[in-house]
């Protein structure tokens, strides 16, 4: 939903964000479409994930291994899901439509054979392109053109994000993950070049706004979304420094609720610099 408000106040160059009951109904549409198709995908992730689920501690409160729903019913909420979301998608317009089964796939195809993304040194890269490439360019085609080149850098910067630091929740379930088959960077490669990659990754996000800034295809004051870099860099230094350490709330490592606040901040400044600005 935010990220809509960003598409309209940088259509409308920061004036009137939503200038019509029309809109605000798209945005309130589009918003719960994805919303279902979201659920659909953390759905079917813990149904075919419930034997691990039950085996690791701090998931002990996640709806299966509590024994609120079974397996099958989280499957057929999972499929009910994805059949809503894909059918208000393609009532929206067919561009957001084969943006939502492009998600719904990876989503799927995440946990389920014959892809199973888990099960492959892709399963970091794909959350990455789900969760950041495509972000922007779903929202853009959702209300205009999902080609435009502005939104495309914005996903490119938040997947450099997700891929750096979508390993944080990663760290204690490694005994786990790696006993089930699931091959996340710090099962093949260890915590020290994990850290490495989100580095570079970090880099790569630096690089990115800044070439974008520099070449046009993003208006200067999208600069302002450097705010993220130090929150990065304090993340790196406690993966870092205390790799194994775990947060009593979150019952992960401290860096992973910092990383889901630089999603929402990746999300959220662009939309406050439209209005500000």
């Amino acid at each position: 939903m935010v990220a809509s408000l960003f598409y309209f106040a940088y259509a409308n160059g920061g004036g009137n964000i939503v200038e019509t009951q029309q809109q605000l109904f798209s945005i309130i549409y589009v918003s719960l479409t994805m919303f279902l198709a979201h659920s659909a995908s953390q759905a079917l992730n813990m149904a075919e994930d419930a034997e691990m689920d039950r085996s690791t501690p701090h998931k002990q409160n996640r709806p299966i291994p509590s024994g609120v729903v079974s397996e099958e019913e989280a499957r057929s909420l999972a499929w009910i899901l994805s059949a809503f979301a894909l059918g208000r998608a393609f009532m929206v317009n067919w561009r957001f439509g084969v943006f939502v089964t492009v998600l719904l796939f990876m989503g799927i195809f995440y946990n389920l054979a014959p892809i199973r993304a888990k099960a492959r040194i892709i399963s970091i890269p794909w959350q990455a392109v789900a969760r950041g490439l495509l972000v922007f360019p779903t929202v853009w085609a959702a209300y205009g053109d999902p080609f435009a080149v502005e939104a495309w850098a914005l996903g490119v910067f938040l997947f450099f994000y997700v891929l750096a630091f979508q390993n944080s929740a990663d760290i204690i379930d490694r005994h786990v993950d790696e006993e089930y088959g699931i091959k996340t960077f710090i099962v093949v490669f260890g915590v020290g070049t994990t850290i490495t990659i989100a580095s570079v990754s970090v880099a790569m996000m630096i690089l990115t706004l800044s070439v974008s800034i520099v070449t046009g295809i993003l208006p200067v004051r999208l600069g302002w979304l450097m705010v993220v870099i130090p929150p990065c860099l304090y993340m790196l230094y406690k993966m870092g420094t205390r790799p194994y350490e775990v947060s009593e709330t979150t019952g992960n490592h401290p860096v992973w609720l910092w990383y889901y606040g630089g999603l929402v901040t990746i999300i959220t400044v662009p939309l406050l610099i439209e209005v500000l600005a």
